[in-house]
């Protein structure tokens, strides 16, 4: 019987699979008949060859290889589809030669990031509310209406804040009546003209734009009635917030749109949030949000589909977290378990008369469920006895959906009676107390896991996986104590946590397979982090009753446990335990040198027992792991002890005496500093060795900061005597480089140009005594080096250091504007000489070469930032209301002056947009008021008016291009 129910469970994918492409395929054809009328459908590629083949037995009487080329379809994306060669023989012949078949190579597969696996495993259910969404700006990318798209809103959105600052204005000079009146006419008159022109005209999609303004309009007329003029009441704001959603349900069958059924349940979930009367009476206004839900979930289930019922659950989790939020209920609790009664009966009514996708259902439940349980633990009375009778009323609802189900002999049958069966363990748990949510929702995760792996479902899997993560962590809160390290094991709770967490981690290791239902990521990383998490949780506990039953004896004895830990590395094969292992030597260590501080004594023949046999254990552990990797691990080498004494020669004389010179030069050390990187890289030369390399390197580095930050407390004269001797080594290195390549005289190099490069803005602000002219020297200094950067190796070299230097003054430049507006000159000039040799050295930047063919844009960028922040810095003129006409400015000169890529046209569209932004709601708060109606909604009804004639313009070329075809 199991079996049965699997075979018809993979038929009616099939079969659905089937109907959903013919449909499309349908769907694409006649798109394509209605822009080509004298298109017709190509033929079946099988048929063709049939017929080719018959033709050719026919006319030919010698043999004949017909190849035909097979459209691949329905074939994964890099996958090569091998066609058979077909073969023709006479009548007279007797044999045929055979022929080659090729080969179908196949290519390497791509192996999805790290990232990538990490979005599907973790945020796989998140992603499925953004569907209608993606639909959407996928629709209107494929016809190129993107940027008209978002234009409309952009006007919708404009319009209704001028909408409402002219409802402010007249304020003071009518009375509410007539000022709703008036709000209410408009809303209507809009309304009226998106049915007229979706109706009566072909400018569908812009039709239905304004009927969703209208409806939206209606709505914030009964916000300034209701809660801003207060001339309704409750009941009736309520009542006009139910028929506004209603009627926009009902415009949505009869104009047949989805956007306009969409903002009933939007509406009536977010507007009302922001009233303080609705507010107030939440209770009736969760009343209406069932209501409207529910209208919502019949309209998806009989029209629109199953994209407004995934709205609409997001829309309605919004309203309930404000619900929940609010102490002015009595039982909010009630109101969260009707909608999740509502929201499960639309999807029982779904699997019992529709034909819905397994994975689609089982992934809408497991949202359901977790947000249901999400909205329990947040709730103030989640605790109380409300909390069992919700979940028995839940799992009585699964219980009769299973059975209906069983009786019709669904295939979700089992995966209903586990919802039933999880509901059940809730309530069971839910009388104990809030503290052991946790073992709930690690029992939810364990079985989602399982049902994944039963019925092959990846999503499902992942779910449970993240589930079991949350529930881990919320046990583990609760079994640590803020002031201790170790967890809490003194009662009855907090051993069932812990046991509950050493559980899951065991059952969730076990339960992950090589099946392909487990992802790679799961396989290869999840599983080695729950080997390695359980031996430590395991090691954990035991070190934790060790503390509480043996005291301080606890560290001589932990040697025991390495021991368990390193045979069962050994076992699973992992490294990650052996460092575990490792690590617990330093638990016998401190537990003595914490006595021998607390007690003062810091002889071993002093010391208690216990850390005397802590110390000699530590001596033990080393032994233990010695031989251990000697027996287990004999890969590991063995060092060369006997070079050490030489080495440490050759690093110790290089900074033997610095001390001393530091103590005697004090400021002045910096004209001798030079001698210890001096004779580091003396014995780098002699010796040849790594560590004295990297010593002299490290010794270079640190005396030219040195000279840096010795120059600004040490005399002139010194610090031009230590300059000079620096740049003597630097030169000397670079001349040696010039004979024979090495690597450490081009490091050597690179320090003193960067070193050469800071000295200098030094000297000139100490010569000139202005920041200004030395931060502008130092730039420019930088951006020599990047213009000669192409012809000379060394600036070549450190193409890194130059632009990270250049861009730390332009940045820098940027913060001291508003001190002095002199440093506007500096990133100016930076762009000034980016265009020497026509920017070729730019280009061959560092940051020319990190935005490629898009490094002009970064210069309008930095020039961008510049004025934006000097005119910010000249507020006290007032210049800073010139920012966004030049913000409208710029994006104009960039989508007319350079080329006309998506990334300019991306780049100019945005800054006209944030210059709008900012015109329209930073400089209008300084403005009178009628000054904003007319600015927002100038501004709005401009924007709609472009894009409805830019949908005009595309109407009419595609006629005039359909007519050029015809003729």
């Amino acid at each position: 019987m199991k079996n049965n129910d699997e075979v018809n469970a993979l038929k009616y994918e099939l079969a659905q699979l089937k109907s959903q492409f013919d449909a499309r395929i349908k769907n694409l054809e006649f798109r394509i008949a209605q822009v080509d009328p004298e298109y017709s459908a190509p033929p079946d590629p099988v048929v063709s060859q049939q017929i080719s083949q018959l033709s050719d037995n026919s006319v030919n009487k010698e043999a004949v290889a017909v190849h035909h080329d097979v459209a691949p379809t329905d074939v994964e994306i890099n996958q090569t589809v091998e066609v058979p060669t077909a073969s023709v023989v006479a009548k007279n012949s007797t044999a045929t030669t055979p022929q080659a078949k090729p080969v179908a190579v196949k290519p390497k597969e791509n192996k999805p990031s790290f990232v990538e696996i990490m979005f599907q495993t973790i945020m796989a259910s998140v992603f499925d509310w953004f569907k209608p969404v993606a639909n959407v700006y996928r629709s209107y990318k494929e016809r190129g209406m993107l940027g008209i798209f978002v234009l409309t809103i952009m006007g919708i959105g404009l319009t209704l804040a001028g909408f409402g600052y002219l409802m402010q204005l007249l304020i003071d000079q009518m009375g509410v009546g007539l000022k709703s009146l008036l709000m209410l006419s408009a809303a209507a008159a809009v309304m009226v003209l998106g049915i007229y022109l979706k109706r009566q005209t072909k400018f569908g999609e812009f039709a239905t734009a304004i009927v969703s303004l209208g409806i939206l309009l209606l709505y914030s007329t009964v916000y300034f009635a209701g809660d801003v003029y207060q001339i309704l009441s409750i009941w009736m704001i309520i009542a006009l917030y139910l028929a506004i959603a209603l009627a926009a349900h009902g415009l949505a069958m009869w104009l047949e749109t989805k956007v306009v059924a969409a903002l009933g349940i939007v509406g009536v979930s977010v507007i009302p949030l922001l009233s303080d009367t609705v507010g107030v009476h939440g209770s009736w206004y969760l009343v209406s949000l069932a209501l409207v839900t529910l209208s919502s979930l019949i309209l998806a289930y009989r029209y629109v589909g199953a994209w407004l019922a995934n709205l609409s659950l997001a829309f309605v989790l919004v309203a309930l977290e404000w619900a929940v939020s609010q102490p002015l209920f009595s039982f909010p609790i009630v109101f969260i378990d009707v909608f999740y009664l509502l929201f499960f009966g639309y999807i029982t009514f779904n699997l019992v008369f529709k034909e819905q996708r397994q994975q689609h259902v089982m992934l809408f439940l497991a949202a359901l469920i977790g947000a249901n349980l999400l909205f329990f633990f947040q709730a103030s009375d989640a605790f109380s006895g409300w909390l069992a009778l919700m979940f028995g009323m839940n799992g009585i609802a699964a219980v009769a959906a299973g059975y209906v189900l069983y009786r019709i002999k669904h295939p979700l049958t089992h995966f209903m009676a586990l919802i039933a069966t999880i509901w059940l363990v809730l309530m069971a748990v839910s009388s104990i107390g809030g503290e052991l949510w946790g073992v709930a929702w690690a029992v939810e995760g364990l079985l989602l896991i399982v049902i994944g792996r039963r019925y092959l479902l990846p999503s499902v899997i992942n779910q449970g996986q993240v589930l079991a993560v949350v529930a881990l962590f919320y046990s583990l809160i609760g079994v640590f104590d803020n002031s201790k390290l170790l967890p809490s094991l003194q009662s009855f709770n907090e051993w069932l946590m812990a046991l509950t967490v050493l559980a899951t981690l065991s059952i969730w290791l076990r339960l992950i397979t090589d099946n392909k239902v487990f992802l790679q990521f799961t396989q290869q990383r999840i599983k080695p982090l729950l080997l390695f998490c359980e031996s430590a949780w395991i090691a954990l506990l035991i070190f934790t009753c060790g503390v509480m039953w043996l005291g301080d004896w606890v560290a001589p004895a932990v040697i025991a446990l390495q021991a368990a830990l390193l045979f069962r590395a050994r076992v699973c094969g992992q490294k990650s335990i052996e460092l575990l292992a490792l690590s617990l030597i330093i638990v016998p260590i401190i537990y003595a040198l914490e006595h021998a501080v607390n007690s003062g004594i810091y002889r071993f023949s002093l010391l208690p027992l216990f850390a005397k046999l802590s110390l000699a254990s530590a001596l033990v552990q080393l032994w233990l792991f010695a031989e251990y990797f000697r027996r287990y691990a004999p890969e590991s080498p063995l060092r060369q002890f006997s070079e050490y004494a030489r080495i440490a020669f050759y690093l110790i004389v290089p900074v033997c005496w610095l001390a001393t010179g530091f103590r005697r030069l004090e400021a002045d050390v910096i004209l001798i500093v030079w001698l210890s990187p001096l004779l580091a890289v003396c014995f780098a030369q002699l010796a040849k060795h790594k560590w004295i390399v990297w010593q002299a390197k490290i010794l270079v580095s640190l005396a030219s900061l040195c000279l840096i930050f010795g120059a600004l407390s040490s005399s002139i004269t010194s610090s031009l005597i230590a300059t000079a001797l620096f740049s003597l080594c630097y030169g000397a290195a670079y001349m040696l480089n010039q004979r024979k390549s090495d690597a450490l005289y081009q490091y050597i190099a690179g320090w003193g140009l960067w070193t050469l490069g800071m000295m200098l803005p030094l000297a000139i602000a100490t010569a000139t005594d202005s920041f200004v002219v030395s931060h502008l020297v130092g730039l420019l200094y930088w951006t020599a080096m990047m213009l000669i950067a192409p012809n000379w190796w060394l600036a070549q070299r450190h193409s890194l250091m130059i632009g990270l230097m250049q861009l730390f003054y332009i940045v820098s430049s940027w913060t001291l504007i508003f001190t002095d507006e002199w440093f506007a000159i500096a990133p100016l000039l930076f762009v000034v000489a980016t265009s020497i040799k026509q920017r070729e050295a730019y280009r061959q930047s560092l940051m020319g070469g990190w935005f490629k063919e898009a490094n002009n844009l970064l210069l309008h960028v930095m020039v961008l930032v510049t004025y934006v922040l000097t005119l910010s810095a000249f507020d006290y003129l007032r210049l800073d209301l010139l920012i966004a006409p030049a913000l409208a400015i710029h994006g104009a000169v960039i989508l007319f002056m350079n080329q006309r890529t998506l990334l300019n046209v991306r780049v100019s569209f945005g800054l006209i947009f944030v210059g709008i932004l900012k015109l329209g709601l930073l400089d209008a708060a300084n403005a009178v008021l009628w000054q904003k109606v007319v600015l927002f909604m100038g501004i709005g009804v401009l924007i709609l008016g472009a894009s409805f004639w830019y949908q005009r313009l595309v109407t009419a070329q595609g006629v005039a291009s359909e007519t050029e075809e015809a003729k």
